[in-house]
């Protein structure tokens, strides 16, 4: 099952084909495309520069495109491919897991003593999976845990996108999202494989068609 709406699948496209047009090796490497809530598609490209603080990030060129030219300040979709440099096989632009992080997940060189990993798993391409466990491997403390929700199905009941929002209480609250689907399934293997440079997980079965992996570091 395509794990990719026929809508995501073209704004993949349109940032591709932003990079592919506009690629300069060791300056332009990333093309991003972004379609807001009305609808509208706009790219851009990554703007390397000397200096790394002058530098700015595909997704921002192409959000600055929105705002400017149509006046657009609502998102719902962002997406972001690498062009292969030329010592690498020709092939497609792929995820740029880095640049992913460097954008969206810099810890600055802080620890933590716990992460809680919401079914994050489920939904993200199976390209940034390995990379972020080991990104938050590096961003958790010797003894540290991850919390980590699976999805047991892929469809029905409470598999929807949703965002949760850690309160003061015992609640969590859950706010909808634009849909997407689960796009794969572990089993207890494939979990114990992706985590197997912690120290110890332990699984816990869970209501709503969800379970639990507490992990250590």
């Amino acid at each position: 099952m395509s794990a990719l709406s026929d809508a995501d699948r073209a704004l993949v496209e349109a940032a591709s084909d932003a990079i592919r047009k506009r690629y300069r090796y060791d300056w332009q490497e990333v093309g991003a495309a972004l379609r807001t809530r009305s609808g509208k598609v706009f790219t851009g490209v990554s703007l390397d520069a000397y200096l790394g603080r002058m530098a700015v990030c595909a997704e921002a060129v192409a959000l600055g495109q929105a705002i400017t030219v149509a006046g657009e300040f609502g998102i719902e979709t962002v997406v972001a491919v690498r062009h292969p440099p030329p010592e690498e096989k020709d092939g497609p632009p792929r995820f740029d897991a880095a640049g992913f992080f460097d954008q969206n997940l810099n810890f600055g060189g802080r620890e933590f003593d716990v992460v809680l990993l919401w079914s994050t798993l489920d939904y993200i391409p199976q390209g940034l999976v390995e990379p972020l466990i080991e990104h938050l491997k590096q961003a958790v403390r010797k003894g540290g845990l991850i919390l980590a929700i699976f999805h047991s199905k892929t469809t029905g009941p409470n598999t929807g996108f949703c965002r949760y929002h850690v309160t003061g209480t015992d609640a969590i609250e859950m706010q909808d999202a634009e849909p997407h689907p689960v796009q794969r399934v572990y089993t207890n293997r494939k979990i114990e494989e992706l985590f197997s440079d912690f120290s110890n997980y332990r699984f816990f079965l869970a209501k709503d068609n969800l379970y639990e992996v507490l992990i250590t570091r």
